[in-house]
């Protein structure tokens, strides 16, 4: 169920006039680069101003704090030049340890009695003193910030709109926190409540996630005649907004209503990875199957589409085909082909967007009107109490009931619970999701394309070789791989799924990161280091390169390759902009940051989220007519809609296998069981066994290989414990980052809260460390904020820090852009965090 408001964003069409006549319409090019443009942009950011995060600082206590550090820095510096005068005049004498021991004791305690008209003691006696009062002082401001922050969290999670971004993430947690924020409550369980409350905040509020109303896309368009960055913001901050089911919530549905009575009704398929042929089943990892006379006759109708009764009827009407004389044979035979694994006869749908849409078209064939009322009935009251959930979006107490109320409703219709993967990220725990269309109008002008389009180049050309690397390096493993396997199987033909489980377990076994590219990763920071040479402003957090001299180098060291295979020809690089506000972006005082590096088009996971969903699947075809596209078909225990790729047009292949039903949108078909590898001499090749198509092999492993180039950009410098901002010109390529064990974080032992609060403040001041910094570790899936003048930001850090594994290392890297940097805004001006995702190809390939 959707609801829409405010404005309506438009898009070129594919067909657009260029600007320049040798591009397609939807491109623009990058002046100076091998490189352009999609000129559709989306643009993800927080749903919350990140002004609430400045409302968590401790302002006073850090003042206080800063104040009490260096005066105990006065103190400790003049006690201990005293002391080391008081050795060389006492040495010698009697009691020279017992009065050194008494004379420290009283310059720390204050007192400059022992030594009156010492001047040297005196000073450092009253710096003592005054230390002790400036710690007095800070501890009486950290518990009235303390105080403060707690009750503007407590309201915070009472606040409505909050409240109802925490319901939408967990029900039963954000009850349970809510419940234990009450007076009595336990201190321990109100802190860990307050704490959950803060986390969600630098969620909601300092970091770009695409989820409900919390994390809303929006669309720009790139425009000649834009200025650099133009926003209209809307009259509210949502334009559009749609709650989705999770498809395992309607799996488990059909599930639970499938019986033997439905089966006449139940549409037989053919499992996707089977391909019949010549009288043969051919199965992937496994021998093919002769089949029957009738066996063939009857495969031959189970296209999923007809029920198992419409199967016979067309059966029974060929009786020259086959010796069956009723449907009840027909239903034997159907029978015996479910256990020999060719088909699937049960209550399902694919893995999609709408699968509670294929259910009902599964329920309107059921012939029988009394099954058709009941299944139907099930499915209309979990619909109704999905829509209910929508319906009461933007009223934090309806949303709280109404998804309490489909909670109920399908554990009764199920007898599930109704969450799953209790603590994952991603995992898509909760029955029904809801994702939001930002309301404003962005417009990216050309000639902000052009300031950053030299740096932005010399990055591409580096990701497009660690793409074609990679492809490289799988294309020597898989002739390897595929040699053994010959070996073992003594000449006999090698299935494709076979051959793709085999490259699979020896590349990324389970569990393990994959280490086949280790080497090329270790050549590009090599090479990235030659393409840099030295900077032309430098000093310790910052290093800036001339672009024109890096791209002069960037050109012989990255020279351009194959990929290999199709989906690595496009980039997506995530692109955020720092300026103090419009009038400075129009005057061009700002600094583009990159973010993540995709290898790949990501903004195929936000089609959804458009107002014209088949746009991307026309533009993405144009793009690739004429390629051999594979898509692999996911597991369904893998899929999640918001995750996964919704954009294939239908001239792409999907390769097939499994017991799952083909996942939509449908594209041409690719079941393992009809296909062969084989050495060309040159590359491994899938051929089809009936040689009607032949493509490379490394298509069948394009995500997992796209990910792995992801990281070569991702991690790009040689890991040290500083690493300086790298520029090149006004494009940020890199920020500052800091990389520590916990073995160097001794505030973690820390129990007072208020000195943890000055040690962890304190440790980052040490290091030269920004206020804000985001914290990555193996702790938490994504990096996490931190504000250091956050009382409760820091302990959370702590308490995170002290979950690390011993020698695993954490890395933190400045916030860029910093709050008051952000350009991205809503009507009444408060500023939000935000990134534009791009996507890039190689003008040559057009």
């Amino acid at each position: 169920m959707s609801v829409s408001s405010g404005t309506t964003v438009s898009l070129p069409a594919p067909a657009e006039a260029a600007v320049s006549s040798d591009l397609p319409g939807h491109f623009v090019r990058m002046p100076g680069t091998n490189w352009a443009l999609w000129r559709t942009v989306a643009v993800r950011g927080a749903g919350f101003p990140a002004a609430i995060m400045d409302g968590l600082a401790a302002k006073e206590s850090t003042v206080a704090g800063d104040r009490y550090l260096a005066s105990r820095a006065r103190a400790t510096r003049l006690t201990d030049s005293t002391m080391r005068r008081a050795m060389l005049d006492l040495r010698g004498a009697r009691d020279f340890r017992k009065r050194l021991r008494h004379l420290h004791a009283a310059i720390v305690a204050g007192n400059a009695e022992l030594a009156p008209g010492n001047v040297n003691i005196e000073e450092a006696a009253k710096a003592c003193a005054d230390a002790e009062m400036a710690r007095q002082a800070f501890l009486d401001a950290f518990l009235a910030d303390e105080n403060t922050i707690n009750k503007r969290l407590a309201e915070l999670a009472h606040e409505p709109r909050f409240r109802e971004a925490m319901l939408w993430q967990n029900l039963a947690s954000t009850r349970r926190v809510c419940h234990e924020l009450r007076p009595d409550a336990r201190a321990g369980r109100r802190r860990s409540a307050l704490r959950h409350i803060a986390m969600r905040a630098q969620r909601y509020c300092a970091k770009n996630d695409s989820i409900g109303f919390f994390g809303p896309v929006a669309w720009a368009a790139i425009e000649q005649n834009a200025g650099r960055l133009e926003i209209e913001p809307g009259p509210a901050l949502i334009a559009h907004r749609e709650v989705f089911f999770e498809g395992w919530s309607i799996d488990a549905l059909a599930e639970s209503l499938d019986s033997e009575e439905l089966r006449p009704w139940i549409a037989p398929r053919v499992k996707a990875g089977i391909w019949v042929h010549g009288g043969r089943a051919y199965r992937p990892h496994r021998k093919e199957v002769l089949l029957s006379q009738d066996e063939k006759v009857v495969l031959s109708q189970c296209d999923g589409r007809r029920t198992a009764r419409e199967v016979a009827q067309a059966v029974l009407a060929q009786p020259p085909l086959s010796g069956l004389g009723s449907e009840r044979e027909v239903f034997e035979v159907l029978e015996k082909l479910v256990a020999s694994g060719l088909i699937a006869w049960r209550l399902e749908v694919a893995s999609q967007l709408h699968p509670e849409s294929e259910l009902a078209s599964c329920f309107a064939r059921i012939g029988d009107p009394q099954l058709r009322t009941s299944c139907e009935a099930a499915l209309s009251e979990l619909l109704s109490a999905r829509d209910h959930v929508a319906a009461a979006a933007g009223n934090e107490q309806a949303v709280d009931a109404a998804l309490g109320a489909l909670d109920t409703t399908f554990t009764r219709l199920t007898d599930r619970p109704s969450s799953r993967r209790g603590g994952q990220t991603y995992a898509g725990r909760t029955l029904v999701y809801e994702d939001c269309r930002r309301d404003c109008q962005i417009r990216i002008g050309t000639n902000l394309i052009e300031d950053l389009a030299p740096a932005m180049g010399v990055v591409l050309d580096a990701s497009r070789w660690a793409a074609a690397e990679v492809g490289e390096v799988i294309g020597r493993q898989m002739r390897t791989l595929l040699a053994e396997l010959r070996e073992k199987w003594q000449g006999e033909q090698i299935d494709c799924h076979t051959f793709s489980e085999y490259v699979i377990s020896d590349v990324w076994p389970s569990q393990k990161s994959a280490t086949l590219f280790d080497a090329s990763h270790d050549r590009f920071r090599e090479m990235w280091n030659r393409v840099l040479g030295r900077p032309s402003q430098s000093s310790s957090g910052r290093a800036i390169y001339p672009v024109d001299e890096v791209r002069k180098r960037a050109a012989s060291v990255f020279p351009l390759r194959e990929v290999g295979w199709s989906s690595a020809r496009y980039i997506s690089p995530d692109l955020m902009i720092s300026a103090a506000s419009a009038e400075a972006l129009r005057r061009g005082e700002y600094s583009g940051i990159l973010g993540e590096i995709h290898c790949g088009n990501s903004l195929t996971t936000f089609v959804r989220l458009q107002s014209d969903p088949h746009y991307l699947s026309r533009v993405i075809a144009a793009d690739t007519r004429g390629e051999f596209v594979v898509n692999r078909q996911r597991p369904k225990t893998h899929w999640l809609a918001r995750t996964n790729n919704a954009v294939v047009p239908e001239t792409h292949w999907r390769y097939l296998f499994g017991d799952d039903p083909p996942i939509h949108p449908l594209c041409r078909p690719l079941p393992a069981g009809m296909l062969l590898v084989t050495d060309t001499g040159s590359s491994v090749k899938v051929r089809a066994r009936d040689g009607s198509l032949e493509f490379d092999a490394i298509e069948l492993f394009g995500p997992a290989l796209l990910d792995e180039a992801t990281r070569f950009m991702a991690d790009f410098r040689p890991r040290l414990p500083h690493m300086p901002r790298l520029s090149l010109g006004k494009l940020i390529v890199a920020r500052e980052r800091w990389n520590f064990s916990t073995a160097e974080m001794a505030f973690l032992k820390e129990v007072d809260a208020a000195q943890q609060f000055l040690d962890v403040r304190a440790w980052g001041l040490a290091r030269g460390m920004p206020r804000r910094v985001f914290v990555s570790s193996p702790v938490e899936k994504k990096p996490w904020f931190l504000d250091f003048d956050s009382p409760v930001s820091t302990a959370i850090f702590s308490s995170l820090m002290k979950n690390v594994p011993e020698g695993v290392i954490v890395g933190i890297s400045e916030m860029l852009p910093d709050f008051s940097d952000l350009w991205l805004t809503d009507r009444d001006g408060q500023r939000f965090t935000s990134e534009l995702r791009l996507v890039a190809r190689l003008v040559s390939e057009f």
